[in-house]
């Protein structure tokens, strides 16, 4: 995906919702974005307590 801001950066107001938005739709599975425009790939997943966990790797753009 492309975002406007860098995931790893102070951008919670845009990328909270949206790991809320895909809780709701994915049912609570991890799943991982490549975010291209920042070379990162953000993994994502729920533990039991019903918070977020996050992990970040980054990637060397072609």
């Amino acid at each position: 995906m492309q975002a406007p801001y860098d995931p790893r950066g102070q951008t919670k107001d845009f990328f909270l919702p949206l790991y809320e938005h895909m809780r709701k739709a994915n049912g609570k599975w991890p799943y991982a974005l490549v975010v291209s425009s920042d070379a990162v790939v953000v993994y994502v997943s729920y533990p039991k307590d019903d918070g977020t966990s996050l992990d970040y790797e980054g990637f060397e753009a072609p």
